[in-house]
């Protein structure tokens, strides 16, 4: 507009802004127009036994710092259970003024989004069971231990990658709020003890998480090109039809045989499917690949990065000369039915996949409104 002011002047989009401030958000840093005590400060959370604690983003939801967890700063990298990582939340605050002198503020509060790590290489809200000697599920770091491939009944073997000794981890192979049940030994190993965690109360939003990676700028919806998948009408969900020989993105260079601290030819792609998925033959990804309804994986699977799923997770069967290897995570909800693991099937946690699965993309906008003053 060349008739704003001349100091705002100078770009093709200019903002007609006299001043932004930039702040760390903190606990009770708000208050009434007329408090009558400190007591009646806004606390987040309804935490408020400190103040001026930094407020931190979790990628769900904004908390105080967890000063009692370890942390010092919200962007601690690690974080203190090496698990839970946290970004810093800052409130941003613009003065505009008009030509003709009227004057509008506003206020937003934005975030960077945190990588989440899961703490097993299947997470889920429901009961499981696993079936066969030809399903592996492994809680080892692939980013940090080298693992033998599981045959028949014997498990895999994992050593350091770096000192070659044996390894260990506290991430389980399953990690359950209902009961896990197997036959025909499946190969289930981890650093914990027990490898599996059941009857747990479940950690994650799964809604949340969904909500959350599906908005994210540049996440794929595969109802748009280059899928074009038409979803049909269903209850609980929507019928979004299979996938077969598709890619979700470019899983690395000799996947499942890489190297995971320095993978080669990955190109990780968010992908958002509106319901129920069915995917066969031969498909492969990276990234992140969020499922608003059961999946179902027929044939061979290729996949780095993370997996969610609102409702039921199963794997039946890899077809012949195929196997199914996701390596990274899976986090599921609540179904109907069990979720159920049988055929070819290896399923290994890998802290790396899941560090650096998100393409870049700016602050989330957690919230914003006018200030009146």
């Amino acid at each position: 507009d060349s008739n704003l002011p001349s100091d705002l002047l100078g770009t093709n989009a200019n903002l007609a802004y006299r001043w932004v401030r930039i702040t760390q958000k903190a606990n009770a840093a708000a208050v009434p127009a007329t408090p009558s005590t400190l007591q009646n400060s806004f606390y987040v959370n309804a935490y408020n036994s400190a103040n001026n604690v930094p407020i931190c983003w979790n990628g769900t939801a904004e908390l105080p710092m967890p000063v009692a967890a370890g942390y010092t700063t919200c962007d601690m990298d690690p974080p203190p259970d090496g698990i839970t990582y946290l970004k810093s939340v800052y409130v941003l605050t613009a003065l505009a003024i008009t030509q003709s002198g009227s004057r509008r503020m506003t206020q937003m509060e934005v975030a960077n989004n945190p990588p989440f790590l899961s703490n097993a290489a299947l997470d889920t809200d429901d009961f499981v069971t696993v079936s066969g000697s030809s399903v592996t599920v492994n809680g080892f770091d692939n980013c940090k231990c080298s693992c033998t491939t599981g045959t028949g009944s014997a498990p895999p073997v994992c050593t350091n990658r770096v000192g070659g000794g044996a390894c260990t981890g506290s991430t389980y192979a399953i990690f359950s709020s209902e009961s896990v049940s197997t036959s025909g030994n499946p190969a289930l190993v981890a650093g914990t003890s027990p490898v599996v965690a059941q009857n747990q109360p479940f950690p994650y939003d799964v809604p949340a998480l969904i909500a959350k990676y599906s908005s994210m700028p540049g996440t794929v919806n595969t109802t748009g090109a280059p899928y074009n998948i038409s979803c049909t009408s269903g209850s609980p969900y929507q019928n979004c039809g299979q996938l077969a020989a598709g890619s979700l993105g470019t899983a690395p260079t000799g996947f499942p045989s890489f190297d995971p601290n320095n993978p080669t030819g990955v190109v990780y792609q968010t992908t958002y499917v509106p319901g129920s998925f069915d995917i066969q033959a031969h498909t492969s990804g990276a990234g992140v690949l969020i499922v608003d309804g059961d999946l179902t994986i027929h044939g061979g699977l290729n996949f780095y990065g993370l997996i969610i799923v609102r409702g039921v997770l199963t794997f039946s069967g890899s077809g012949t000369g195929q196997s199914s290897n996701v390596i990274g995570s899976i986090v599921s909800g609540n179904g109907s039915v069990a979720d159920s693991l049988s055929g070819g099937i290896n399923i290994q946690y890998d802290r790396c996949a899941l560090l650096h699965n998100q393409t870049p993309s700016p602050p989330a906008l957690l919230t914003n409104h006018e200030v009146s003053y």
